[in-house]
């Protein structure tokens, strides 16, 4: 969060806009690379019979063939409308990203390693982007992606060799893969969907709104992927804690997360009523006035974290009873409404509720569903 706001500080928010837009290519492609396996392979590497070697091998072998083929794809449009050295520092930027595999490092009792990667990274990206504003005079979009690159691919060296090391043409299982991809074919397409809705939003709210508009919402935006990534470092720890642990855990560690979702709700829409309440002169006045147009995105668009964090381990049962159909399910029905809310948006706000309508509807038809049928003697 702190570097986005140093970034529209650095790039100006029509600038950032324009990042983000490319970001949010990057992000489906990572996403829709790992084809809705992650949470199935980590369920297969707690199987004593699948060595660690066997596992990830396999998984880098679906991955990298993948993701190849969505940086082709979505770079190629990418073409029709961005400038070549972006798109191609794009691809390169999105490849590096992609090639950290977080769940393998969960998975297997390395989270310090993962945090190695994650500080490097940021020191390194501090240092190399507060050289750029000394040394350059105006810092652009190519300056970050490029020191972003070689932020990434250092951290990606000190923290990944390990993982890197186990990777052995000899075992490459078809087999193997031919068993886990149909479980992984529901996950997927809710991933297909899920990220094709988030680049028709920022399309659209960039061809009638503006790259301002799009700044805005791409800003407010990091507040739901903080706790997106909350939920992505957990699930793996997670899922691995309730096979061993049984339901009762599940249903223990899902009350502590409505008690958070609660307490994080409420102190962003009390902070939001204080100063709307509070600025009729002074400082408040001046940010209520400078900010209200990302105050009232936030207003709308709070919800999906709250939701998120408050079915944040739902994931986790559905695949422990194998349910990824449900997801899917749940998608569809959510895209229906996002298609005819979307359709009927005349303005910016009702754009951005057609999105949240989305995300909240599929958390928690998946939450009725899971409590109506996996959990009704429970």
């Amino acid at each position: 969060m702190v570097l986005n706001i140093s970034l529209v500080a650095i790039l100006g928010v029509e600038d950032y806009g324009a990042f983000s837009y490319l970001e949010y290519i990057t992000i489906a492609c990572f996403s829709l690379s790992n084809l809705g396996l992650t949470s199935i392979f980590t369920k297969e590497s707690q199987n004593k019979d699948n060595s660690i070697e066997k596992i990830i091998t396999n998984f880098f072998v679906i991955k990298f063939i993948t993701l190849i083929i969505l940086i082709f794809i979505s770079h190629g449009y990418l073409l029709m409308t961005e400038d070549i050295k972006i798109v191609t520092l794009n691809a390169i930027y999105t490849f590096v990203l992609s090639c950290l595999l977080d769940w393998v490092f969960i998975s297997y009792d390395q989270i310090k390693k993962l945090a190695k990667y994650y500080i490097v990274y940021f020191f390194t990206l501090l240092i190399l982007l507060s050289f750029c504003i000394i040394y350059f005079e105006d810092v652009s979009v190519l300056h970050v992606r490029t020191v972003q690159i070689l932020s990434l691919g250092f951290a990606l060296i000190l923290s990944s060799s390990w993982i890197f090391g186990n990777i052995h043409k000899k075992n490459f299982d078809f087999q193997f893969i031919k068993t886990l991809l149909p479980r992984g074919i529901n996950m997927m397409l809710s991933q297909v969907i899920q990220n094709g809705v988030i680049i028709c939003v920022t399309t659209l709210i960039k061809s009638n709104y503006g790259l301002l508009s799009l700044g805005n919402f791409s800003l407010v935006m990091r507040i739901v992927n903080m706790v997106l990534s909350l939920r992505n470092m957990l699930i793996a720890p997670l899922t691995k804690y309730i096979i061993n642990s049984g339901i009762n855990e599940y249903l223990t560690v899902r009350r502590y997360l409505f008690v958070a979702s609660l307490f994080f709700s409420g102190i962003i829409y009390m902070l939001i009523v204080f100063i709307e309440f509070n600025a009729f002169n002074g400082y408040l006045f001046d940010v209520a006035n400078k900010y209200s147009d990302i105050i009232d995105i936030v207003i709308i668009i709070l919800p999906i974290p709250t939701m998120v964090l408050l079915t944040l381990i739902d994931g986790v049962i559905i695949n422990m009873y194998n349910k990824q159909q449900i997801y899917l399910n749940s998608v569809v029905t959510s895209l229906f409404l996002f298609v005819v809310v979307s359709l009927a948006s005349s303005t910016l706000l009702m754009t951005v509720f057609s999105f949240v309508l989305f995300e909240v509807t599929y958390l928690t038809i998946n939450r009725i569903y899971i409590n109506r049928v996996l959990l009704v003697d429970k």
